[in-house]
C-alpha cells in the first residue's frame, strides 16, 4: 500500500526503491506519527487561507525568495500560480512533488545559483 502512495510523489516511479518504501512504513510506527499525519491531512484543505496570509506578510519584506516547484506535482498541482505572487518561482518541467529527489543535481545548482546572487 505504501509504494503506490509514494509513487504519486514523483513523475518517474522507478525512483521509489524498496528501501524507500521500508523506511516510510517504519516511520509510521513512530509514536505520534499517524496522529500527526491525520492532523496535516485534516488541516490541508484550509491551508490556502493561511498561505495567503503568510504570502501577504512576505511581500512586505525585502527578503529574496525563490520557490522550486515540480511542474507536474500531482499533490499540490494548483499551488504553483499563487506562489508567483510573492516569490520567484522556478517550475521544473517533468518533475513532481519531490524535486530534490527527482533532480537533486539540478535543484542544488538552481538553489546554489540563487544563493550566490543574494550574497
Amino acid at each position: 500500500q505504501m509504494r503506490p502512495a509514494l509513487e504519486r510523489l514523483v513523475v518517474r516511479p522507478e525512483l521509489i526503491s524498496a528501501m524507500s518504501v521500508r523506511y516510510a512504513v517504519s516511520q509510521l510506527d513512530r509514536p505520534g506519527a499517524r496522529v500527526a499525519l491525520r492532523a496535516i491531512a485534516k488541516a490541508f484543505p484550509s491551508s490556502e487561507t493561511r498561505f495567503a496570509t503568510a504570502a501577504a506578510s512576505l511581500i512586505k519584506t525585502a527578503l529574496p525568495r525563490r520557490v522550486v516547484w515540480g511542474a507536474k506535482d500531482t499533490i499540490n498541482p494548483k499551488a504553483e500560480q499563487p506562489l508567483y505572487s510573492f516569490a520567484e518561482v522556478d517550475a521544473i518541467p517533468d518533475i513532481g512533488h519531490l524535486p530534490h529527489i527527482e533532480a537533486p543535481d539540478l535543484i542544488n545548482a538552481r538553489l546554489t545559483g540563487f544563493l550566490a546572487d543574494v550574497v
